[in-house]
């Protein structure tokens, strides 16, 4: 577990499902576990006190501020995460970085569905929308590193085609 920024912390734990080391992080000031998978050693390793897990809907503001934002698309409950006290957005599964430090990119069309390129250009505008609303610095996916430092230029980028 390292700390990325003031207060968010990433670790990697493997999904067994899909049998792959998946990111989580955790909000510190917002006591906010992203796409949480228990991180090696436990609930314990975590910098702070257990919490009850509430679930969120879309446009909720959640503790530490952090807003839920849909992206929708690929699946009914995709969300984009905006922490807007650090400048960061968390992504679920729409847009990874596979190998883990890769350029931004899909998934592969066969977990996509029966329609990939229009899921794809779907996201894409959901992804434009997200960047004309918010200010972002820092992306924070579940598969693949996360991109500190020059989150929108590379999310410009990835909308562009590039």
């Amino acid at each position: 577990m390292r700390e990325i920024l003031d207060g968010l912390w990433h670790f990697s734990a493997r999904h067994e499902r899909i049998d792959t080391d998946v990111s989580s992080y955790w909000y510190a000031s917002g006591r906010v576990l992203i796409d949480p998978m228990r991180p090696s050693g436990g609930i314990d390793a975590l910098p702070g006190e257990d919490q009850p897990v509430a679930p969120f809907d879309f446009g909720d503001e959640l503790p530490g501020g952090a807003v839920a934002h849909d992206v929708g698309t690929i699946s009914p409950d995709e969300t984009a995460l905006h922490l807007p006290g650090l400048a960061a957005v968390a992504f679920a599964d729409g847009l990874v970085r596979i190998p883990p430090d890769a350029p931004l990119g899909f998934v592969p069309d066969e977990l996509i569905g029966d329609d990939p390129e229009g899921v794809k250009e779907g996201l894409r505008e959901r992804y434009r929308r997200l960047l004309d609303e918010l200010e972002l610095d820092h992306l924070l996916l579940a598969h693949g590193n996360p991109v500190v430092g020059d989150g929108r230029e590379a999310l410009e980028r990835f909308v562009d085609g590039g």
